[in-house]
């Protein structure tokens, strides 16, 4: 869930869902993170709501170094909340199919 589907009823969620997974945001290419404007009351609505919640960030880091400032970042970020799912990176960004998989595996062992 991310600022992009808007305002959620966690309520509605709740009967559907076991879980949700809420986007904290987007990195940079050279490391760092642009927060979700909607994080905050998601991550919120959905633990009010008795939805276990992961967090993902929506990767575009370029270098495994900005992957790891990155990485800091997101977790500063989640400090505070009740992550019962896992926290993930989602690798869509079109600069990671060039790489293999263990290129891409690099940026975040």
């Amino acid at each position: 869930m991310s600022e992009h589907q808007g305002g959620i009823d966690w309520q509605l969620v709740k009967t559907d869902a076991d879980f949700a997974f809420i986007r904290v945001g987007y990195t940079w290419y050279a490391g760092g993170l642009e927060v979700d404007s909607r994080f905050s009351d998601n991550m919120n609505g959905a633990l009010a709501a008795g939805v276990p919640a992961g967090v993902y960030a929506y990767a575009y880091d370029r270098t495994p170094d900005a992957a790891q400032k990155s990485a800091r970042a997101v977790l500063r970020r989640i400090q505070g909340y009740r992550v019962e799912y896992p926290v993930v990176y989602d690798f869509e960004d079109v600069q990671y199919l060039k790489n293999t998989p263990q290129q891409n595996a690099a940026y975040y062992y």
